[in-house]
């Protein structure tokens, strides 16, 4: 008779355990779904038909038109305002351009272009715009065209 209570009590906590299981499981994937956004940028330079991923220093002449592509590694499983920051160096880094993309289910990448910028040192920051968090940045350098 004793055995046949310590059965029912052990099947009892199982069931408890069932309960919690599932909810530990949503928890989890929940904080992963809000994780911080990350992915690569890459470029099409003139005569190129395809995107290649930045691996090294980035340079090109003042007279080009270069797009450019931000791939998210993950897509977000909500729509995610971010911000685009094209900075210039100065004695500081200075704003000359902002945009904002949303990225989402349908959307995981982000586009923009660059051409006719002057000589210098730039930086193109990706911001989520809702709370500032920095989700990527690039540095890149233009040059003129006689050198």
């Amino acid at each position: 008779m004793n055995w046949i209570k310590t059965s029912i009590k052990s099947s009892s906590i199982h069931v408890r355990g069932g309960v919690v299981v599932p909810f530990i499981f949503l928890i989890i994937m929940s904080l992963l779904s809000c994780g911080k956004l990350q992915g690569e940028f890459a470029l099409k330079y003139p005569m190129q038909d395809t995107y290649r991923r930045v691996t090294a220093d980035v340079e090109f002449k003042s007279n080009e038109t270069v797009h450019w592509i931000y791939k998210l590694s993950r897509v977000p499983t909500r729509t995610v305002r971010v911000a685009v920051f094209l900075l210039r160096k100065e004695i500081v880094w200075v704003e000359i351009h902002t945009s904002v993309n949303e990225v989402g289910l349908e959307n995981g990448i982000i586009y923009g272009s660059f051409d006719d910028l002057p000589e210098g040192q730039y930086r193109l920051l990706l911001t989520e715009a809702m709370n500032n968090t920095k989700i990527d940045v690039m540095d890149f350098v233009v040059y003129a065209d006689g050198e």
